[in-house]
């Protein structure tokens, strides 16, 4: 079962502070903005390795109960056959 959170789309939570500092120069510093940027894409990068993860999770059990239904009928159908084989 996929957690809700990960089907739900979230906010952008930042993971730098939003401190400004004073400057008088006015204007939008680039190297604080790449700096926090980078921060962000660092947050974004795992967040997305998390809801993959656990995609490829829900997927694995989804295929192992697939298997062990498919090897319970496998059997079932084989001692069928034997009971049928003694019958005769």
């Amino acid at each position: 079962m996929v957690p809700v959170d990960i089907l739900l789309p979230q906010m952008q939570k930042s993971a730098t502070e939003d401190t400004e500092e004073d400057d008088d120069t006015g204007g939008i510093n680039l190297d604080k903005a790449k700096e926090r940027l980078q921060e962000e894409d660092k947050y974004d990068k795992e967040e997305y390795r998390k809801k993959i993860k656990a995609k490829h999770q829900e997927k694995r059990l989804k295929e192992r109960e697939a298997r062990r239904e498919a090897n319970k009928k496998q059997a079932k159908l084989s001692s069928l056959e034997c009971e049928e084989l003694r019958a005769l």
